[in-house]
């Protein structure tokens, strides 16, 4: 079964999927096809596909052959005058000549063309405007959550430090905020074409994935379980189910098989969890530079990857504990 996947910002990829294929693996498909950040939503005539009914097959949503899905971003930072301003860049042209109003909204909610190789009806202009329609109000309603959200994080984290200023004193205070804060770095898991955020922790005598995570990535099956054992540090007490070796990570343009211990996600105090700890830090020859908040890895002089901040971090992948991961 063929679909046609767009965004309200004007991308478009063809998806060649079996029915039978739960909705959250297209999802991922559909990511990686228009390199997207995460994960889309999908809009079908007028309705939004629940994300969180990813593991139904598709044919139970009604979906057939030459269907086209409008993708809601979630988490994009970009305004919905930025989106219009690129649909319209890249089909403003077209408009022009069907005699439409330049800059107008019209000119963002077009009905996509498809391959002559798949159906079309007369209908579809209509259900692809309104999807779009639909999905463009979506798209501005979650940037305004996620500014709303990070302003948010910007006020409470001045309120903390201006509480902090009168009972503590200034100088203590220049003390707190002198301690690191946790790294992450992003990770492209290549088996599955999502992302991850890695907590660079050169505390950590291994680096670790929370069984959770491994189970959404898609990993489990490939867990080595001759390397069982229990983890102390951050995880004490949890087991180790296993090993995965030269699992395929992408750090900005480069390429690593990365090893990770597996971990029970329900002995530990995030479910979530992900590091990037001492084996795999030597291995790859990586330098921390917490001056300049870079992982150069090759050494010293070896390719920049930046931090995320702390807003680029999802809420679900945040963790403040101890950065101590050691093998018993």
């Amino acid at each position: 079964m063929r679909l046609v996947v767009k965004t309200v910002g004007g991308k478009e990829a063809l998806l060649e999927v079996d029915p039978d294929l739960p909705l959250d693996v297209v999802r991922t498909q559909a990511a990686s096809l228009l390199e997207l950040d995460a994960d889309p939503v999908f809009v079908l005539r007028g309705r939004v596909l629940p994300p969180e009914e990813g593991d139904r097959p598709l044919r139970e949503f009604g979906l057939q052959e030459g269907n086209l899905l409008v993708a809601l971003i979630k988490g994009a930072h970009h305004s919905r005058e930025e989106s219009e301003a690129q649909a319209f860049s890249e089909q403003g042209e077209n408009r022009t000549e069907a005699g439409r109003t330049p800059g107008s909204v019209d000119h963002v909610l077009t009905a996509v063309t498809l391959p002559s190789s798949l159906p079309s009806s007369s209908a579809r202009h209509d259900v692809v405007d309104a999807d779009a329609e639909f999905a463009l109000q979506l798209q501005a309603d979650e940037d305004e959550r996620v500014a709303r959200r990070f302003q948010e994080e910007v006020d409470g984290e001045i309120a903390m430090e201006e509480q902090a200023k009168h009972s503590l004193g200034e100088a203590r205070v220049a003390e707190i905020k002198a301690v690191p804060r946790l790294c992450h770095v992003r990770g492209d898991i290549a088996a599955c074409g999502t992302w991850i955020p890695l907590m660079v922790d050169t505390g950590a005598q291994m680096s670790v994935l929370s069984s959770n995570l491994a189970g959404r990535l898609g990993l489990l099956d490939k867990v080595d379980r001759t390397s069982a054992g229990v983890a102390g540090g951050i995880g004490g007490g949890s087991r180790v189910l296993g090993k995965l070796r030269n699992v395929g990570v992408r750090f900005g343009e480069l390429e690593l098989a990365v090893d990770f211990a597996v971990l029970d996600g329900n002995q530990l105090p995030s479910p979530n969890l992900a590091i990037l700890g001492l084996d795999q830090l030597a291995v790859h020859h990586m330098v921390v530079d917490l001056n300049t908040r870079t992982l150069l890895i090759g050494g010293v002089d070896g390719y920049p990857v930046k931090m995320l901040e702390d807003s680029e971090v999802p809420e679900e992948m945040r963790m403040d504990a101890a950065q101590k991961c050691t093998l018993q």
